[in-house]
């Protein structure tokens, strides 16, 4: 008995250090996440749920000091417009208000699902790309635009929706997402980019709205199984 017992109890600081890497925090001040989080919570924090407000810095953060992150659910946060330097890792002097900063969750290799702000404009140039293992996110109906490459090499995503609100799928935006098979444009698109479906080999049929204009002639460019 006492065997078992003293078993057990090593393995309790095991049990409680794995419970400890869901989070759910609530931010009442953007800019503030460093606070909620030591050095080592931050590192081994795999899914993440954020409440309140956050700005540039908030994400600058999430981007280099949490590499294990798995799950991002941020839809009851609002992102406030930051001026200043947020940290090394991204570049610009003014960040937008209810915007995905540009390159911010770039490259997140293991972020298998996002859950976006129900008040999102804007995802900024790159945010999403090389998230390799990225299936699941919904791109919410507030949504306006999707910056150049936003989700390109996001090679485990299969589906994606594109809300009726936005006009223009930027150039290279699904580039390389060679699992891409299950596209769904709403009427009020009006352009799509350059290489915007490039590369996406899985990608067979699409339904183009008669609310198209412009699409570049290189929009699924190397789409080998795409039909006419």
């Amino acid at each position: 008995m006492k065997k078992i017992v003293f078993v057990f109890l090593s393995l309790l600081p095991l049990i409680s250090s794995v419970g400890q890497n869901t989070r759910t925090l609530t931010l009442t001040k953007p800019g503030t996440l460093s606070m909620k989080l030591s050095y080592n919570e931050q590192e081994d924090t795999t899914d993440l749920t954020l409440i309140g407000t956050m700005n540039a810095k908030d994400f600058n953060l999430i981007s280099a000091n949490m590499p294990n992150l798995r799950t991002l659910n941020l839809k009851d946060v609002v992102i406030e417009e930051f001026i200043g330097s947020p940290g090394p890792q991204i570049i610009s002097d003014l960040y937008e208000g209810n915007k995905i900063p540009a390159k911010s969750l770039k490259y997140k290799k293991y972020l298998v699902r996002v859950v976006l702000p129900q008040n999102l404009t804007s995802i900024g140039e790159e945010a999403f790309a090389g998230c390799t293992s990225l299936t699941d996110i919904e791109l919410p109906g507030s949504l306006l635009e999707i910056e150049r490459a936003a989700f390109e090499g996001c090679l485990a995503l299969k589906s994606i929706e594109i809300p009726a609100s936005v006009e223009v799928i930027e150039d290279e935006t699904f580039n390389l997402c060679s699992n891409l098979s299950d596209v769904k444009l709403n009427e009020g698109l009006l352009s799509i980019g350059k290489q915007a479906f490039g590369n996406c080999f899985s990608l067979k049929k699409i339904a183009i709205p008669d609310t198209v204009s412009t699409l570049d002639k290189l929009a699924f460019v190397n789409c080998k199984n795409l039909k006419p």
